[in-house]
């Protein structure tokens, strides 16, 4: 699921895009991430942390984050390290592997 989250963020902020993905609602204000503003609007995110527990994880995210996007630079994973991580955050997203 987090990898599911990340891509949908990742290609609606990638000035690579062939421009933005329409939603189901394409007519409906806020469903859709203009292209021409993602680099002009400095309120939009620009860093990415991502944590994980084991530090194995990290080379499978990361991989599966570099066939998304190439932001991946903009993404650091912590593994094991979530408190780092999130005094350093102003948005902070749970996911979880459900039991």
């Amino acid at each position: 699921m987090g990898i599911a989250i990340f891509s949908g963020v990742l290609s609606s902020l990638d000035p690579g895009s062939s421009g933005p993905t329409p939603k189901w609602e394409s007519h409906t204000s806020g469903t859709v991430t203009p292209a021409a503003f993602v680099e002009e609007d400095p309120a939009l995110p620009s860093r990415f942390l991502a944590c994980v527990s084991r530090e194995a994880s990290v080379k499978g995210l990361r991989a599966a984050l570099t066939e998304i996007s190439h932001l991946c630079a903009a993404i650091e994973i912590y593994a094991g390290n979530n408190v780092q991580a999130v005094k350093q955050s102003d948005v902070i997203l749970l996911w979880s592997v459900p039991f």
